[in-house]
Order: C-alpha cells, then structure tokens, then sequence
C-alpha cells in the first residue's frame, strides 16, 4: 500500500493497513445495501409502469435501478424520463383528461368576468 511506506514504525504500518481495511469493508456494505435497494426501487418501477400500460416496462425499471446511484439527481431524472414517456405515449389520453377538465373549468372561470 502506498500510505504505508511514510509511517515510521511497524505498529503504526499495521494500523493504517486495518483502517484501510475498515474503509473497504465500510464502503462495500454500502454499496450493497444501495445495491439491493436500487434493486427493488428498478422492479417496483417496473412492475408499476407495466401496470399501468407504459411500453417497455422493463427498460424503465432497470434505467431507474441504474440512474438512482447518482446521489439526489439520479432520482429526478428518472422521474422526469418515466413522466416524459408516459406523456409521449398517452398524449391522445392527455388531451381528452385535460380538455375534459380544462374546458369546465374555463367556462367556470369566465363567468367570473361577466
């Protein structure tokens, strides 16, 4: 190890080598536990993108198992990509909820004014 050579003693050699060790052993369980959760984060996104009829269920847990290592952006960025495909892909749906809902609402709204 590289951090060893400018310790003086053999002791204090020893103990940089068990805190290096304690430093892999710590960040390996973290990226195990990141791991495993990312893991169901991808199928639960998965599972509840298929249900709700989006194409390529699979591709989209497995991009949010993916993109949620990156710490804070990553999961807005999967939310935004599923919300963008899902837009895409029922935008003829969109514009009947919408128009269906928008239109009242104006109507409503420019009574106001009358």
């Amino acid at each position: 190890m590289l951090c060893v050579k400018p310790v003086p003693t053999f002791q204090d050699k020893r103990r940089v080598v068990e805190i290096a060790k304690e430093i892999q052993t710590s960040t390996a369980r973290y990226l195990v536990s990141v791991t495993l959760l990312n893991l169901g984060l991808g199928f639960s996104v998965g599972f509840a993108v298929g249900l709700l009829g989006v194409s390529n269920a699979p591709m989209w847990g497995v991009a949010a198992f993916l993109v949620n290592y990156v710490p804070f952006v990553g999961a807005a960025c999967g939310i935004i990509l599923v919300a963008f495909a899902s837009l895409i892909q029922f935008q003829k749906h969109l514009v009947r909820v919408l128009g269906a809902d928008l239109v009242p609402c104006a109507e409503r709204s420019g009574e106001q004014f009358r």
